[in-house]
């Protein structure tokens, strides 16, 4: 299987587009008719017009400096899978972009299959409902994930059909992980795994048994052990960490050791996290954006293979608030400096991949 990321815009809108891959050890069936044999594309908090404009237009407002690389998500090859939204501020939640989906049936009796989910925190996803330009099926609450419930926790997986008579379904999961002590909302990640749907030839009811995950190890420093092996990426679950703002990783420990750890998903194949830290008074909200120094503390504990920059463009801003703010800029060799002094000390046996991708540019994972 593969991953491609695309950053549409320079900030935190990025297009995942997965795809599965036949098997290196068995012949893959021709596609059968009727059967699905495509990939399965996720857009990421998507703003490619207007302003992001908090509370008024004297308080704070952000534009976009960088144009994004396509004009419109009309402009998309083809309209995303599903379109998750992170938060309801107008820089993941932006209305005017959003408005150029599709919006589907209102009648709610049928819904066009170019018409995306809206998977949406649940301040969001009341926000978009009270636009009232989607079918109302087409906007779902992500409600947060709990670690502490004896069922899946809310953690929303959306069946992948398989691709052929004889095949297993795949499966996406989507899992909603805020930090509750935050007040400001900003710091949250998104939680993602994609399971591809068989695309060989399968005998019999018994499961799939999937590879082994680093086991979780609470007495060490570093909560996951490395392993010498590494099974065909085909045969892997793989996995995505969204934390724009990002978010401390006592958040995300509970999703590894459960669901990442069940889905034999780790090491976490990519991270899209913040670079540079933003602070404001404690008056404003205090911290805006963790930057390198959480996401550092994740790469290592999760043994991420790439980290690609988030919601770090420098945009255009104005506001009286503004002058109260504070950025540290990280570079992209200052960041992989410190995974990679974290990477000696800990002697992973896998070293981070950092990224930095301009509006346009895309990464891959697997075979393409």
């Amino acid at each position: 299987m593969s991953l491609t990321v695309t950053h549409i815009n320079a900030d935190s809108t990025f297009l995942l587009t997965f795809r599965p891959a036949a098997s290196t050890t068995a012949p893959a069936l021709p596609p059968s008719p009727g059967y699905p044999h495509d990939s399965f594309s996720i857009l990421l908090d998507p703003w490619l017009v207007g302003e992001s404009t908090i509370i008024s237009s004297l308080f704070s407002v952000a534009r976009l400096s960088v144009p994004a690389c396509i004009s419109s998500l009309r402009d998309l090859p083809s309209p995303p899978d599903l379109v998750i939204i992170s938060q309801e501020k107008p820089d993941h939640c932006n209305e005017k972009t959003l408005r150029q989906l599709d919006p589907g049936s209102k009648s709610g009796d049928s819904t066009p299959s170019k018409t995306p989910l809206i998977l949406a925190v649940p301040k969001a996803a009341k926000l978009i409902r009270s636009w009232k330009h989607f079918s109302p099926a087409r906007v779902q609450v992500l409600e947060r994930w709990d670690p502490g419930s004896s069922k899946e926790n809310n953690i929303r997986c959306l069946p992948i059909p398989a691709s052929s008579p004889l095949g297993r379904p795949g499966e996406v999961s989507i899992a909603f992980m805020p930090n509750k002590w935050d007040l400001s909302g900003l710091h949250n990640a998104i939680g993602i795994t994609y399971r591809p749907p068989s695309t060989r030839h399968v005998l019999g009811d018994s499961p799939i048994t999937p590879p082994a995950s680093p086991l979780l190890s609470p007495a060490s420093t570093t909560p996951f052990q490395t392993s010498t092996s590494y099974t065909a990426i085909q045969d892997r679950t793989i996995s995505v960490i969204y934390a724009p703002h990002g978010v401390s990783y006592s958040v995300l420990r509970p999703y590894a050791s459960q669901h990442l750890v069940k889905e034999a998903a780790l090491p976490l194949t990519l991270l899209l996290h913040s670079f540079d830290r933003v602070q404001s008074p404690w008056w404003l909200g205090g911290n805006v954006s963790a930057g390198s120094p959480g996401g550092v503390e994740i790469a290592r504990n999760l043994q991420t293979r790439c980290w690609i920059s988030a919601h770090d463009e420098v945009k255009d801003l104005s506001g009286w608030v503004i002058p109260y703010m504070r950025t540290s800029v990280h570079t992209r060799e200052e960041v992989e400096a410190l995974v990679g002094m974290e990477d000696t000390e800990k002697g992973r046996g896998i070293r981070s991949e950092i990224l930095v991708l301009d509006a346009g540019q895309n990464w891959s994972f697997g075979p393409n």
